[in-house]
């Protein structure tokens, strides 16, 4: 219990509105959030990042919470289809027409071959072939004059793959040039249709091959619509960013390029398996324009989509259970 309740300290003083608060009114907060797990199951996380002791009932209610996320995830994916999103190798395979970088799978892969794909490529990320939040992920030199068989006698056999690095379109690299700088966009798919439910770009900190926020990254939200930028970007810490911390570059404001070609070919990849409803894609713009596929979520946490404006997206997501 004394664990639990370090937990929870923890957890609800990381955000600043919190400190913000007398001790004796922290003390309040503390045992309100002790009620409302007991009554209502409701999650720390929940309560803390969307600041639930800052709002009345109604307003907690219209925030996509871990347990309606789990009832949007059951009604609209077919679990028969996570594997095809959980392992990098299968899912590459599966939506091939929109990854134009080359990877190899070390389950398989003979010495000559990844011999010859390190030599091609200048620099290779090396990922867990299950894996989430940017976490496992390293990244080597390649290049002709490289010796390599002992990285392959290190991943030889083992779940890894090894993919070629994208080259990021200037206007999303400039916000951070060591990391890749991608879309989350996150589609709902029924009966046929696909809808783009939200989207967010997501930014690295300065010497981070990583932009996941859950790795220390930032992240914005993108109007739908427009393709700009709208939100201060947020990190895990709460910090707030109009411009970026390392780079100055200015955030808001900032408009994604293609973003009409980007939503076209993302509605279609949700069409590839439209029995998995509930998809956050990670989508990078290569330098020539073109949409590079990452990666899909088919949990994909809504924290990103409600953080950055603190407004919850419960009333427009729950209309799709109805249909």
């Amino acid at each position: 219990m004394a664990k639990k309740l370090k937990y929870m300290n923890e957890i609800l003083e990381a955000n600043p509105y919190f400190r913000e608060y007398s001790p004796a009114k922290q003390t309040e907060i503390k045992l309100r959030f002790l009620l409302s797990r007991i009554f209502r199951r409701t999650a720390l996380i929940d309560y803390a990042q969307y600041s639930y002791f800052n709002l009345s009932r109604d307003g907690q209610k219209r925030f996509i919470d871990i347990r309606k996320r789990r009832r949007i995830i059951e009604h609209l994916n077919n679990p028969q289809k996570f594997d095809l999103l959980d392992s990098k190798a299968l899912f590459n395979e599966e939506y091939g027409k929109y990854i134009r970088r080359q990877w190899i799978n070390m389950e398989t892969v003979s010495f000559d071959e990844f011999k010859v794909f390190m030599e091609a490529a200048d620099r290779v990320f090396i990922k867990p072939t299950c894996g989430t939040y940017g976490i496992g992920i390293s990244s080597i030199e390649g290049g002709a004059d490289g010796d390599f068989e002992e990285v392959f006698n290190e991943y030889s056999g083992k779940p890894f793959v090894f993919e070629e690095q994208v080259q990021a379109h200037p206007e999303l690299k400039k916000f951070n040039p060591t990391s890749l700088n991608t879309l989350r966009i996150v589609t709902v798919t029924v009966k046929g249709k696909a809808d783009i439910f939200g989207a967010v770009f997501r930014m690295g900190r300065s010497g981070s091959i990583v932009d996941n926020n859950h790795s220390g990254g930032l992240s914005a939200l993108v109007d739908v619509d427009t393709g700009v930028i709208y939100t201060t970007a947020t990190d895990q810490k709460y910090g707030r960013y109009v411009f970026h911390p390392d780079s100055g570059e200015q955030i808001v404001g900032a408009g994604i390029p293609y973003w009409d070609e980007i939503k076209e070919e993302v509605r279609e990849i949700a069409l590839v398996n439209p029995d998995i409803g509930y998809v956050g894609w990670d989508i990078a713009l290569d330098s020539e324009g073109r949409l590079e596929l990452i990666e899909g979520n088919y949990s994909a946490d809504p924290d990103v989509l409600q953080k950055a404006d603190q407004i919850g997206k419960w009333n427009k997501l729950k209309k799709y259970e109805q249909r």
